[in-house]
């Protein structure tokens, strides 16, 4: 569940401080056997001069996320 208690679902927009990210997974008992979602974040690194790309996605714990909105 995220912050303010709705479920966590594939395809939800969430965010973090001032990064928002979409939803790819939700992982039920991922690390420290809490609930978590694999998150693309839209922040964009540079990989090698001239070329930048999205940072690659990480386990978030779902209450550390705030729901946004919902895409699917």
């Amino acid at each position: 569940m995220y912050v303010d208690g709705q479920e966590v679902k594939k395809g939800d927009v969430v965010r973090r401080s001032s990064e928002l990210g979409q939803v790819l997974e939700v992982i039920p008992h991922g690390i420290g056997a809490e609930e978590n979602a694999l998150v693309q974040w839209n922040a964009v690194i540079q990989i090698a001069p001239g070329i930048r790309g999205l940072k690659a996605p990480v386990q978030e714990p779902t209450q550390s996320l705030t729901f946004v909105r919902r895409t699917t």
